[in-house]
């Protein structure tokens, strides 16, 4: 199906052009109005801060010896320092005012204690017993969507079709 064929089924079925919303959305690098969409039909959307591993890009095990990494999202902070599955995230060590300073990590958490997000650190990893260094710049405040049934009638409608 074209975008031209899409556009005049989205036509007929609710009797105007929606060219221009089309052209947005799938042309653009905006957002899309997910938000706005999914609260008119009876979603309530919760934002949330998201957890150090979500912002980071990558999924680890935290078992109180240490972090161990098990995936790297694509895209992440994680990725473009370098980081790999099967990497032993170590510690940390950066610039303070005293000179360099350097802490262990033994929960991913731990890391907005010593530095704060936007800052680059260097990231000390363990991987096929090689010690490395990766740099790593840690993100900014990213946010979670938590969904919530605000309106079960109305949701219902939509759902149903």
């Amino acid at each position: 199906m074209s975008e031209q064929d899409l556009c005049a089924v989205l036509q007929e079925l609710s009797g105007r052009s929606w060219a221009v919303e089309l052209a947005g959305w799938v042309h653009s690098t905006a957002e899309l109005p997910l938000r706005a969409a999914l609260e008119a039909h009876g979603v309530k959307v919760i934002e949330e801060p998201a957890q150090m591993a979500q912002a980071l890009g990558i999924r680890v095990s935290e078992s109180g010896a240490g972090i161990q990494v098990k995936t790297v999202l694509r895209g992440g902070a994680a990725e473009q320092a370098g980081f790999a599955a099967g990497d032993e995230w170590l510690g940390i060590e950066y610039a303070a005012a005293a000179g360099r300073s350097a802490w262990r990590l033994l929960r991913l958490d731990e890391l907005v204690q010593y530095v704060a997000p936007g800052s680059a650190v260097t990231a000390l990893v363990a991987r096929d017993r090689r010690l490395l260094q990766l740099p790593l710049v840690v993100p900014l405040a990213v946010t979670t969507w938590r969904l919530a049934v605000r309106d079960s009638q109305q949701l219902g409608r939509w759902l149903a079709g």
